[in-house]
């Protein structure tokens, strides 16, 4: 009988560790323009991406000294995930090369973006805002 017990509750505990949590916020949460505040590459702060329904961010403003142009393609191939923050993408990098990246939803108002591949690199990381 306790032999019993113990199988039970051994198995409840597999059956919780292997079952997959959702996503904190839906992907809508990132449709609208968003501000580029702060990154480890202040040439492109102040940038806005506007992102429709969809998976993908076009930049609508840039400001001077940046590597961007307008109605680029920032971020593409956007999902929600759990393993590592909120959601996955692209990034669209300054060398014209898009990197893997997370965005972690701070709020429904703020997110911060961090390159899965290349953290430390100008752009790295970033916090947005939403207008």
């Amino acid at each position: 009988m306790k032999g019993r017990h113990y199988i039970g509750i051994l198995v409840c505990l597999i059956i919780m560790a292997c079952k997959k949590t959702n996503p904190n916020y839906d992907k809508t949460i990132l449709n609208g323009n968003w501000l580029r505040i702060n990154s480890s590459d202040a040439r492109s702060d102040s940038m806005v991406v506007y992102i429709a329904t969809g998976d993908s961010a076009i930049i609508t403003f840039v400001p001077a000294g940046s590597n961007f142009v307008l109605q680029q393609q920032k971020w593409r191939n956007i999902r929600a995930v759990v393993e590592s923050g909120d959601f996955q993408f692209l990034d669209l990098s300054a060398d014209g090369d898009f990197w893997k990246a997370f965005i972690r939803m701070e709020s429904e108002t703020e997110l911060k973006i961090r390159s899965s591949e290349y953290p430390n690199a100008p752009g790295g990381v970033q916090t947005w805002v939403k207008l």
